[in-house]
């Protein structure tokens, strides 16, 4: 997307230094930009980046000192 949110069906995204520097009609693009490296193509889809932010916290030395280690098996799950 760019800042009009725009979703390209045929888009293309110019990456300088790290940094997106330009989103739009590949045509356009590849006009302005033929210089640069192309990746991806027609099947691939350009998503933000995603952080996983998924932790398991039983293994935690901390929490492991919190959780007594008797429990039956209904009392662990939580």
């Amino acid at each position: 997307m760019d800042t009009d949110r725009t979703i390209w069906s045929d888009g293309a995204v110019v990456v300088r230094a790290g940094r997106i520097t330009e989103v739009g009609h590949r045509p356009t693009i590849t006009k302005r930009h033929g210089d640069v490296k192309t990746l991806g193509g027609p099947e691939c889809l350009v998503t933000p980046g995603f952080v996983n932010a998924h932790q398991h916290l039983t293994g935690d030395r901390l929490v492991r000192s919190c959780i007594p280690d008797n429990l039956v098996a209904e009392e662990a799950i939580f």
